[in-house]
């Protein structure tokens, strides 16, 4: 796996476990859960944690796998805010409940993968520019110098005299070795 496989790799593992904790921060709020306690958010930032070390996986690229990853962050992430705090509806989740998180999955899944795919080619081109522009500069050849002669040495003397001056186009140069 090259160099730029594993960065992306890495930031899509942390924008899975990122994306995890907040989807499901923002859904407790929204479901009347009560604000969570430092306890229960330091359970939520563990949490996603491990699902961003796990996200950070080369296994992790397919999307399927990202998905399944992106929702059980979610699950995880509802789970500890529901036993850590007053929630008004129960641990169970609704169908509504279940197709929000999929629907949501699913998007931020094609997001990351897409971002993940860009963050590869980003970092590739820029390492093969900086390889190009790096390579071996103090070992350049000298520049070739030319002379600029003013006179048309392909017009000797008469053969053109029907047509003009025989210095119509630009100057011709010769190699100084």
């Amino acid at each position: 796996m090259s160099a730029a496989s594993v960065q992306a790799a890495r930031l899509r593992g942390a924008m899975t476990g990122a994306v995890s904790g907040g989807a499901a921060l923002a859904a407790h709020g929204i479901g009347g859960g009560m604000v969570p306690t430092d306890s229960a958010l330091v359970l939520l930032v563990a949490g996603c944690t491990a699902v961003g070390v796990m996200g950070a996986r080369p296994a992790g690229r397919r999307m399927p796998v990202l998905v399944a990853q992106l929702g059980a962050g979610q699950m995880l992430g509802h789970l500890v805010l529901a036993m850590t705090s007053q929630h008004t509806h129960p641990i169970a989740l609704t169908p509504a409940m279940l197709f929000s998180h999929l629907v949501f999955a699913v998007t931020v899944g094609i997001t990351l993968g897409v971002a993940e795919h860009l963050a590869r080619a980003a970092q590739l081109s820029v390492r093969r520019w900086l390889v190009l522009l790096a390579h071996d500069i103090g070992t350049l050849p000298e520049p070739v110098r030319f002379a600029v002669s003013a006179r048309n040495p392909a017009a000797p003397g008469g053969l053109l005299l029907s047509s003009g001056s025989g210095n119509r186009g630009p100057p011709v140069t010769t190699a100084v070795l």
